[in-house]
């Protein structure tokens, strides 16, 4: 029995979901991000997840669900730091696995390749904050921006 049809269609399925989802507007791309999408791109089900504008917290509640991840959310205003921790409270999640800061997407406060996973959770992120999305990323991570997921390159040595 051949193995040939099942790796064409398998490469040919890859590469209709890539155009799919190249062609999707940035607006609609992020805020519909499903955790399990995500989580299909990890190594695995461990690590440091960092969620950049998760406003309520709910793709941070689904995620910690779903794997072992330490997840990290930092927000742009008081308000929606204190909406995100009080839904992360309410699941029992708040400071056991998952973290809310307040703070611009301009600089997360995490030091440079520290997280395994970035996900940009709204539409429209500023170069800045896809930089800083960057920088906290370890080499080999995965990053969510816009809908799309990059990996970070390893260094050359």
């Amino acid at each position: 029995m051949s193995r040939q049809p099942l790796v064409r269609r398998f490469v040919f399925s890859c590469t209709i979901l890539c155009l799919a989802s190249a062609v999707r507007p940035a607006a609609a791309a992020s805020p519909g991000i499903s955790p399990q999408a995500i989580l299909r791109e990890l190594d695995g089900p461990r690590g440091i997840a960092v969620l950049l504008g998760d406003q309520e917290a709910k793709l941070a509640v689904q995620m910690a669900r779903q794997s072992e991840l330490l997840i990290y959310v930092q927000l742009d205003s008081v308000e929606q730091v204190a909406a995100a921790r009080g839904a992360l409270d309410s699941a029992g999640l708040l400071n056991r696995r998952v973290y809310a800061e307040q703070g611009s997407g301009a600089q997360i406060h995490l030091a440079d390749n520290l997280a395994d996973l970035a996900v940009a959770c709204s539409a429209g992120l500023t170069p800045a904050a896809e930089n800083e999305l960057l920088r906290v990323l370890r080499p080999g991570g995965k990053a969510w921006l816009d809908g799309k997921c990059v990996s970070k390159t390893q260094p050359a040595g």
